[in-house]
């Protein structure tokens, strides 16, 4: 595991008359190590940023830093971080057994950012970074979108297979040549699920149904059987007839056939990261690997073990 210093933190900040580095200040010396594990950021060819980071907290420390004019996406997939951004609290941590959330941050200018992360926690997350100009190059606009404020904030459930990707992307499993392509392909997806958000809905339903729609889909992919449907619609605090309606008209089929859908799509994950099919199976909830085998092909159009054995996919060392 690398160890990470304050220093590595500040010279990965943006540079520049707007950028964080010229007003960096930390509660330790720079020289102090603070995180022990990987971390790293990259610019995509098409011009989102993706920084990762799977971390221990060495340190309890505090940064402080003046943050671009930008949109940011977060997803803590564990740990916390205490972040305030011109003084108002951002909410980037997760509770275990609590799903996990996307978190959107705009700013129409460049403003006070600090952050303080304590000693003893892992901290597993994964963030975007966008500008303006890239924004706007795709038509979305920075005024209709901060809506006159300087400030915006938005979180949602985060879909399951954008949680799937980033764990991925965190466990850096797969070919390392598609390690670029996967990071631009999370982040335009997450841009694209929080313009739902914020602008008009493609698909109909409201911010609210999409939330408890992801609620639910995280309950329901935990490993092991899957849960009765009426623990499922109560994850969303709904009725089972509510929730079996709202499936219907977000996916076009049944509540059961989608959720075991998502759950051989999770497996398919696992399998190329090269674990084996009864483990795969676990994780789709099957008790039986032949069983789990008949789903899959069916699903699928090829057994677990096919796609587990191809060399362009499976894991290697």
């Amino acid at each position: 595991m690398a160890d990470i210093r304050l220093e590595d933190i500040a010279r990965s900040l943006p540079q520049g008359p707007e950028g964080a580095l010229r007003d960096f200040g930390a509660t330790l010396p720079r020289d102090r190590v603070v995180l022990t594990g990987g971390r790293e950021g990259l610019a995509t060819p098409s011009g989102p940023r993706v920084n990762l980071q799977d971390t221990e907290v060495a340190e309890t420390f505090e940064t402080r830093v003046t943050r671009p004019a930008n949109l940011v996406l977060h997803m803590v997939l564990e740990g916390a971080v205490e972040t305030r951004l011109d003084g108002a609290a951002l909410r980037l941590n997760r509770a275990p057994g609590d799903p996990v959330r996307v978190v959107l941050s705009a700013t129409d200018r460049p403003l006070p950012f600090r952050r303080r992360i304590r000693r003893g926690q892992r901290l597993r997350k994964v963030t975007v970074v966008l500008s303006w100009d890239w924004l706007a190059a795709r038509g979305l606009d920075q005024a209709t979108l901060m809506a006159g404020r300087t400030h915006r904030c938005d979180s949602w459930i985060a879909a399951p297979a954008e949680v799937a990707q980033a764990e991925a992307l965190l466990r850096g499993t797969g070919p390392a040549a598609l390690r670029l392509l996967e990071k631009e392909a999370l982040a335009l997806a997450l841009l694209r699920h929080a313009m739902e958000d914020l602008l008009a809905a493609p698909d109909g339903l409201r911010p609210q149904e999409r939330d408890r729609l992801h609620r639910m889909e995280s309950l329901a992919l935990r490993p092991g059987p899957l849960p009765p449907l009426t623990e499922i619609a109560e994850a969303a605090g709904m009725s089972v007839s509510s929730m079996r309606r709202l499936f219907q008209r977000a996916y076009d089929r049944p509540v059961l056939a989608h959720l075991r859908a998502l759950r051989i799509d999770r497996a398919a994950e696992a399998l190329r990261t090269g674990i084996s099919v009864a483990e795969a199976a676990r994780i789709a909830g099957y008790e039986s690997a032949t069983a789990f085998a008949t789903a899959f092909r069916h699903q699928r159009g090829e057994s677990p073990s096919q796609l587990r054995s191809r060399p362009d996919e499976a894991h290697t060392a």
